[in-house]
């Protein structure tokens, strides 16, 4: 059905892992610099954040930030947290992630592995997720759409699990740091009134 017309080359797959760690920095780089100053605490924005990163982990491309709402409103967690942590799925990132999920899914299943079917699925998928989900969702949910479900359920847990305890761990010590900083400020602005009073009595 799907067949790829022209083998990529190692220089390919080279620029493509690059690509994706590059933007993987800069995205977690965004995500990091927004979500230290959202309001809230350190465990409400810890699972909204894990809420938009599991959810990217679905094959329900142009879903994620309202999924990602939702959950985190279902688990209480941060709303704009979790908008900005399902950004972790992006065009650039979509087809390593669901490289994982559909091989992960496979296993599970005990099927066989499709790569190139696979591969070019996914390029369709990315490139027309509205088509996709609109049109031709149930034609490719046995052989691909199925499977990355199964394999979202443990990469989803995984990252979620892993995101929640590195952003509570992140975001308390910020927190911290921050109050300890504030209240040294304050200090040393009354160190620096008292001698003035004194002056003028």
């Amino acid at each position: 059905m799907f067949r790829r017309r022209v083998e990529r080359s190692a220089t390919d797959t080279l620029r493509d892992v690059i690509t994706l760690r590059i933007n993987i920095r800069r995205t977690l780089g965004y995500i990091r610099h927004r979500t230290l100053r959202i309001p809230g605490t350190p465990e409400n924005i810890a699972r909204g954040l894990a809420a938009g990163v599991a959810v990217s982990f679905t094959p329900f491309l142009g879903l994620h930030t309202p999924l990602a709402i939702c959950t985190a409103w279902l688990v209480r967690g941060n709303i704009i947290a979790s908008a900005l942590s399902s950004a972790i799925g992006n065009p650039f990132t979509f087809y390593f992630i669901f490289w994982l999920v559909y091989h992960l899914g496979i296993i599970i299943l005990g099927q066989n592995i499709e790569t190139e079917s696979f591969s070019t699925f996914i390029s369709y998928a990315i490139g027309n997720p509205i088509e996709l989900l609109t049109q031709n969702f149930a034609k490719y949910f046995d052989q691909f759409i199925f499977p990355i479900l199964v394999g979202f359920i443990p990469a989803g847990a995984f990252f979620g699990l892993l995101t929640y305890s590195i952003s509570l761990y992140t975001v308390r010590r910020y927190k911290t740091l921050r109050r300890t900083r504030i209240q040294a400020a304050a200090a040393r602005r009354r160190d620096v009134a008292t001698p003035e009073e004194n002056t003028l009595v």
